[in-house]
């Protein structure tokens, strides 16, 4: 999951602002996950998550929750702050490595195609 433009409010308002940003995008993932997914801050503004099932039911389900309740800003102190994200989901196929399999969703996160697009 990409966090767009987590650098403006960075720029604009500190390092410390991001940081309440991200802690509450990463309060979120973690109330939301099911005991069979595992999320990781990957990169400055990106998660990534490591489904145990078959299915990856679980995890669409839970990106779009997070999506559905992102869609209301953020409050911190008097500023108010609208979390856009776009997921990729990447399934492992025979003999696929776990940095193909990152390498596959991030390369699709930065297609033009879907850039910017909201799930």
């Amino acid at each position: 999951m990409h966090i767009h433009e987590l650098e403006k409010w960075n720029m604009g308002y500190g390092y410390k602002f991001g940081d309440k940003i991200l802690t509450e995008v990463s309060q979120l993932l973690m109330q939301l996950k099911s005991p069979s997914l595992e999320v990781y801050r990957v990169e400055g503004n990106r998660f990534a998550f490591i489904c145990k099932e078959d299915t990856n039911e679980e995890l669409k389900t839970m990106l779009e929750r997070v999506s559905s309740i992102l869609k209301v800003p953020l409050q911190f102190d008097d500023q108010a702050v609208l979390v856009n994200t776009v997921s990729a989901l990447s399934v492992k196929e025979r003999n696929e490595t776990a940095s193909q399999l990152y390498a596959n969703a991030v390369a699709v996160l930065h297609h033009p195609s879907i850039e910017y697009r909201k799930i």
